[in-house]
């Protein structure tokens, strides 16, 4: 009987942790572990914003704990642990739950959320404000973060815009040139420069493990559609676009970062006749991206405007 009862015993504990490891609702955070997050930006204040995390488990995957550096006084010129969180499942309210302390002795609380796409939602009471914290994965390497207020997961108001990498992705994106257009990545609503007018829609995406970028364009009808390939070559050190539409159009155009302006050029031929075009991506500091397309016939001595887009991120 002692043997049934101890078998028993064992099988329900082994059962207990095989479910819970299968349906950990802090598996939201694997792709946070082991690694350190960093991020530079600035609130809509003009004040700089500036932070280094690092995630772990602990007590048998049961809590996430968080330790974030960032500016610890009031006029950022110091530099040290600014909080130290956590990150629960609650039996009770069915919910994750996180507490954050931090060096000045308050304390934040509130719930995550996680979508299908593992975007989370940090949302949260800060003083007569209700706040959400947002994550986007833009790929296993970088996070789109918005801090603002929402209704009906629409914002309010956005206080900071920045981009959280993992540490050693920074290091290296920093002086890597194949790095430099990732800021055009993303999903997106594309106006006509200056309007309200929607041009079409463009989702820019990494892939083969980050090595090329894929763009997808289409308008709102979908009646034009467009794609790209976009890849940094180093035997030439610069970046080449190759782009193909369902109007038969096909382009070819290479450049580089210049002023941190990413401007790729190259020719095509109407009628027998040369164009020359000239397309250039301006990050803008509310995280939009500004594509212009310039030609030049051939025979002219200035460039026309073919095309002016306003790339603003889908919410």
């Amino acid at each position: 009987m002692r043997k049934l009862k101890t078998f028993f015993i064992s099988t329900f504990l082994f059962t207990s942790l095989v479910l819970r490891s299968q349906s950990n609702p802090l598996d939201i955070f694997k792709p946070f572990l082991g690694k350190s997050w960093v991020a530079e930006g600035t609130w809509n204040n003009g004040a700089e914003f500036k932070q280094e995390q690092i995630y772990s488990s602990t007590l048998n995957g049961t809590l996430i704990q968080v330790q974030s550096f960032g500016f610890i006084d009031k006029e950022h010129t110091k530099w040290g642990q600014r909080n130290l969180g956590t990150r629960k499942f609650e039996q009770n309210s069915k919910q994750v739950i996180f507490i954050e302390h931090d060096v000045f002795g308050g304390m934040t609380t509130g719930t995550v959320t996680a979508d299908q796409k593992g975007n989370l939602y940090y949302d949260y009471q800060y003083g007569d404000m209700q706040m959400t914290d947002y994550w986007e994965v833009i790929d296993t390497n970088q996070y789109k973060y918005i801090v603002g207020s929402r209704t009906e997961d629409k914002w309010d108001e956005k206080f900071l815009e920045a981009t959280f990498y993992e540490k050693n992705f920074f290091n290296t994106k920093v002086n890597n040139p194949s790095r430099y257009f990732d800021f055009w990545i993303g999903e997106w609503t594309v106006y006509v420069y200056g309007t309200e007018n929607i041009a079409g829609h463009s989702v820019i995406e990494p892939i083969l493990d980050s090595m090329a970028i894929k763009e997808t364009y289409r308008t709102d009808n979908n009646q034009y559609r467009g794609t790209s390939l976009n890849k940094y070559n180093p035997t030439i050190k610069q970046w080449e676009q190759f782009w193909v539409d369902n109007s038969g159009l096909t382009l070819l155009i290479k450049g580089n970062l210049i002023d941190g302006k990413m401007i790729l050029e190259g020719v095509t031929y109407n009628n027998g006749k040369k164009v020359e075009n000239r397309i250039t991506w301006s990050k803008i500091p509310d995280d939009s991206v500004r594509q212009r397309w310039e030609q030049k016939q051939e025979g002219a001595t200035e460039w026309t405007l073919a095309f002016d887009g306003h790339y603003k991120r889908k919410n």
